[in-house]
Order: C-alpha cells, then sequence, then structure tokens
C-alpha cells in the first residue's frame, strides 16, 4: 500500500503477480498482518483503523485512530499512536473495540512481550509497560533518551538503544529495572533476534550484534550480555527498518542507500545488495521460510530479493497512483510481506 493511494494491492509470493486492488476508504499510514495471516491491519491520521480480511477482501473499519505501532503475537492486540491528541489506543481484535485507553503520550517504537501480556513502548525518557488485559500501565523515567526498543525472543529483557549517551541499555521486562549497559557509536533501531539469543542494532556504519546468555529465572531477569560491532561496508546511512529472517539467521535493514543490506548472524558477515535502477527502499518484510523479501521502493514497484542468490531478482509494478493527481506513480512505502 502507499500513503498516497486508496488501494491495498495483494501480491502472490507463488507466482509474483499483483491480483487486483482492494479500494480502501482512507489513505494508509501503516500496515500490519496478524500472526494468522487472516486480516491485514492498516491504521490512518485521522479516519479510523481498517481491517482487511484477507479470505474475502472485505474492509472494516473501526473508530480508533493514528499510526500503528505492534501487534501482539497472539493476534489479539494492537496498539496506535495518535499524536493530535497525544494518546495511545490499545485496540481489541477479539472485541473489535478500544480495550485501553492512554493520554499524554505517543511513541513510535514499542513491543509486545512473546506472551503478548505486557507491551511496552518509549516517549523520550520514558518507558511505558502496559498490560492490556487488565487496563493497567506503569512508567520508568529513564536516564536518557531512547531511540527504539524490543523485548527478547525469551521475553524475559528489554533492549533499548539510546542517545545522550549513545548507548544500548538492557533492562529486566517484569519490572524494567537497568541490567547492563553497552556503549555504542550513534545507535538507532533494535531488533531482537527470534531465538532469544540477543539483539541487533543499527549502528551506522555498522551493526551492533547483542549476544544474550541464558536468562535465569525470576525478577529481575538476569543474563550475561556482550556487544560486537561490525562495519556493514555500505558507509554511513539512515536506517529505516529492521527486521529479521524468522529462523535467526539474518537481519535484513532498509536505508537510504539503493541496496538492501543484509548481516548473516551464522557467519557475521555482511552483505549488500543493489537494488535495480538505484532505487532506494522504504520498508519491506521477509516471507516466513526466509525465501523472498519484498521492499517498496522509490521507484513505484516493488522489488523481490532472492535470499539465496542475494539479487534483486524482480520489480513488480503494482500501480498505486499519487493521490492528489492520479497519474503519476507515488512511492510504494508500506510493505508487509507474509506466506
Amino acid at each position: 500500500a502507499s500513503t498516497n493511494s486508496l488501494s491495498l494491492v495483494p501480491i502472490s509470493t507463488s507466482t509474483n503477480t499483483p491480483g487486483p486492488p482492494i479500494p480502501l476508504p482512507f489513505p494508509p499510514t501503516s500496515i500490519v498482518v496478524d500472526p494468522p495471516g487472516a486480516t491485514v491491519y492498516l491504521g490512518s491520521a485521522n479516519s479510523g483503523l481498517m481491517a482487511v480480511n484477507v479470505s474475502t477482501g472485505v474492509v472494516s473499519t473501526y473508530s480508533v485512530f493514528g499510526t500503528i505501532e505492534g501487534i501482539s503475537p497472539d493476534g489479539n492486540y494492537l496498539l496506535l499512536s495518535y499524536p493530535p491528541s497525544n494518546t495511545l489506543y490499545y485496540f481489541d481484535a477479539s472485541t473489535l473495540a478500544t480495550a485501553f485507553t492512554h493520554s499524554g503520550d505517543t511513541t513510535n517504537s514499542s513491543a509486545f512481550a512473546p506472551d503478548s501480556k505486557l507491551n511496552e513502548w518509549l516517549n523520550g525518557n520514558q518507558l511505558g509497560a502496559v498490560i492490556p488485559a487488565a487496563s493497567f500501565f506503569g512508567a520508568t523515567t529513564l536516564a536518557y533518551t531512547g531511540n527504539a526498543l524490543d523485548i527478547s525472543g525469551q521475553g524475559g529483557l528489554t533492549y533499548i538503544t539510546a542517545t545522550t549517551p549513545n548507548g544500548i541499555d538492557v533492562r529486566s521486562t517484569c519490572d524494567q529495572s537497568e541490567v547492563q549497559t553497552f556503549a555504542a557509536n550513534s545507535p538507532t533501531l533494535i531488533k531482537a533476534i527470534p531465538n532469544g539469543t540477543g539483539a541487533v542494532a543499527v549502528d551506522s556504519p555498522a551493526i551492533d550484534v547483542v549476544t544474550t546468555g541464558t536468562v535465569q529465572a525470576g525478577c529481575p531477569a538476569a543474563a550475561a550480555n556482550s556487544v560486537v560491532s561490525f562495519d556493514l561496508g555500505a558507509g554511513a546511512f539512515n536506517a529505516r527498518q529492521i527486521f529479521l529472517s524468522s529462523n535467526s539467521t539474518g537481519a535484513w535493514i532498509i536505508s537510504d542507500v539503493p541496496e538492501l543490506l543484509l548481516f548473516d548472524l551464522q557467519h557475521s558477515t555482511p552483505i549488500s545488495i543493489p537494488l535495480a535502477g538505484g532505487a532506494t527502499a522504504y520498508n519491506g518484510g521477509v516471507t516466513l521460510d526466509g525465501a523472498q523479501v519484498y521492499v517498496g521502493a522509490s521507484d513505484g514497484t516493488v522489488h523481490r530479493i532472492d535470499a539465496a542468490s542475494h539479487t534483486d531478482a524482480q520489480q513488480i509494478g503494482v500501480g498505486l497512483k499519487d493521490l492528489p493527481f492520479g497519474i503519476s506513480t507515488g512511492p510504494i512505502d508500506r510493505v508487509m510481506a507474509r506466506l
């Protein structure tokens, strides 16, 4: 989908051809797929949440506003951030209603625990913790300004990148207490490795790999952590997105350089995949089998990356148009891959 279009375009991962566009009532700002793959959710700036049934293409709308910042692993809760009213909304997908509203904060970085019971988010130096089912909210004031966070694959630890001072902070998820801190160059985005062995942080021109040992039982959580930095060989860049292969073998980085960056976690090797035509990618995702990556790009197409050969194998035209004019191709800046 595109923020400049009123269409959602499905692409078959078996044929890599686009299907008929699904009309949307509002221009989307964000997109997520629920873990079962049954529903595509799209946030909008001021008009409400859109839910698209994958099987039927039917679009339903709900009166909850803002950008989708997270979805729980069980698919029950979505977190939306709405800056105009300085509010966070937790939408309950089972009741199709807002379960919990928190005023006075917004966020652009959030994560749910693997068991879906707890959500954490950042807003400057505030680390928020919410149990949506219990309408519980708590906050911890940090001694720094946070950039991004994620919760470990095991669930016991929270990783936060920070500025002033630059570093990576490891905290206990159960009570948000500090476990360990590491100095870093200028870390921005961070994602936990799915198998629970640590996290990777974007730290242009490098990537920082956090290795986490066995997390001991109890609260606060305890584990030994270490960090090693690897230059990605692409020069300085501004990261737009980072996502991990489901088998924990690769970290994919979308940035403002005309190539897709991959860090092979098995061999600690950086790989650069040039995008056809010198395009830059905006947003993307990897299929669950890890075989293909799809990214929306500045040339108005969706680029299919073959993960095995590390090549830009195909550029798929999706026909999304710029909303004000309906003529020129607009940026395809929201892609979600699922298989």
